[in-house]
């Protein structure tokens, strides 16, 4: 079984890699770090934006989606572990967007690889906005809903050896 809904009604997912199991992978750690500094750069030249990340990852924090770790834990040392780099992603002109933060799982590992060139690639499920507009012309009410979060609501399942608790 690949996914379970919890107690809290939150759902919990196994990444889908290739082949059986967690592969070992290469040494993301230095690459994520090194991305990691260029983004404080970045920031530091850019109040305004250092404070909207900052405001952002606060919230992550806060709701749970992420949580501090120690980077010398030795469980963290084994090949089984990917450090996802991540950045801010939105648009100067527009004056509605909000900033988000984006995670880069093509980033490739020491030994070539990306997290993303090990998990199988599943069906696109979402339908085109063709078709989405010629299914709502056939009915008199539409509902709309905003996802926002909604993906960060879907917890990664990792074997209980490597598994981090809040």
């Amino acid at each position: 079984m690949h996914t379970k809904r919890l107690p809290d009604g939150r759902y919990e997912v196994k990444l889908p890699f290739k082949g059986e199991g967690c592969p070992a992978m290469g040494s993301s750690r230095q690459s994520a770090y090194r991305r990691f500094l260029h983004l404080e750069k970045k920031l530091e030249s850019n109040p305004k934006l250092r404070a909207d990340y900052n405001k952002c990852l606060k919230e992550y924090e806060e709701l749970h989606h992420m949580e501090e770790i120690d980077v010398n834990d030795a469980v963290l040392q084994t090949p089984f572990h990917y450090f996802l780099p991540h950045h801010a992603a939105f648009k100067e002109a527009s004056s509605t967007m909000k900033l988000r933060v984006v995670f880069d799982a093509a980033a490739k590992a020491s030994d070539g690889k990306s997290l993303n060139d090990r998990l199988l690639v599943g069906p696109k499920l979402q339908s085109s906005i063709i078709d989405l507009v010629l299914k709502w012309r056939t009915h008199r009410v539409t509902f709309t809903a905003d996802i926002e979060k909604m993906y960060r609501q879907i917890l990664v399942s990792f074997p209980e050896s490597r598994r981090r608790h809040l």
